[in-house]
């Protein structure tokens, strides 16, 4: 499968301009930040601080200012340390910097710390994808593809660079056909948003009907119900 990049999703829902963004939220922020320690004073809200620091590690990260990023961050978490956004930005910065390892640790604990998270399970699908473990990739973007609330849902499938996804999946068929392995829910499941991107009708409505036959009582299916109901 062809590898997607992280800079095509990295802040879906959280982007923003380059430096010049972090220099006028410093401005903004003026009349709540100390001169004497850096931080902010009592009158500021906690909230809004949080949400500050992570907006300027987001423009940092956006200029690869991973140091300033990282700063903002650890900020961040110094106010709340159960913050799931900021885990998301640091597993973001950390995979920047090439630990992948630790970058899927940060996804994990944004992830557990909010189950309902999606930036954080579409960016954790983008460092899956780049480990070419594309079955767990795919898992978080399902997760990700039911949520009506996600302002960045639509990108969920994109993600997934159908045209690798495609590649990929023919020679899955193949191999499932020469050895005579029967389907597994989540390759139906898969079959059936990669074909239909593709409009093979033929194709969506067999997979369909094998695992709406076989895996009625699969979470898969559950999804599948989701995901017609909602087009």
């Amino acid at each position: 499968m062809s590898l997607i990049t992280l800079e095509h999703v990295r802040l879906t829902g959280l982007r923003m301009p380059h430096l010049l963004c972090a220099f006028l939220l410093s401005c903004l922020m003026s009349s709540c930040v100390t001169t004497t320690t850096g931080g902010f004073n009592v009158e500021a809200s906690e909230e809004q601080a949080l949400e500050d620091y992570i907006q300027l590690a987001i423009a940092y990260y956006d200029t690869n200012d991973l140091t300033s990023a990282r700063r903002h961050v650890n900020n961040a978490l110094n106010i709340d340390n159960r913050s799931s956004e900021a885990f998301t930005m640091l597993a973001l910065i950390i995979q920047r910097e090439g630990d992948l390892d630790l970058a899927e640790e940060n996804f994990q604990r944004a992830i557990t710390l909010d189950r309902n998270n999606s930036r954080a399970r579409n960016n954790y699908a983008v460092l899956l994808f780049s480990m070419q473990r594309y079955g767990d990739a795919y898992e978080q973007l399902e997760r990700v593809s039911v949520d009506a609330n996600y302002e960045g849902r639509s990108f969920a499938f994109e993600n997934q660079d159908f045209d690798g996804a495609k590649d990929v999946y023919q020679q899955y068929l193949t191999t499932v056909d020469f050895y005579n392995i029967p389907h597994t829910p989540r390759a139906l499941l898969a079959g059936i948003q990669i074909e239909g991107h593709f409009q093979n009708t033929e194709l969506v409505d067999n997979f369909s009907l094998i695992l709406s036959t076989l895996y009625q009582d699969s979470p898969e299916y559950e999804t599948y119900q989701r995901i017609s109901d909602a087009n």
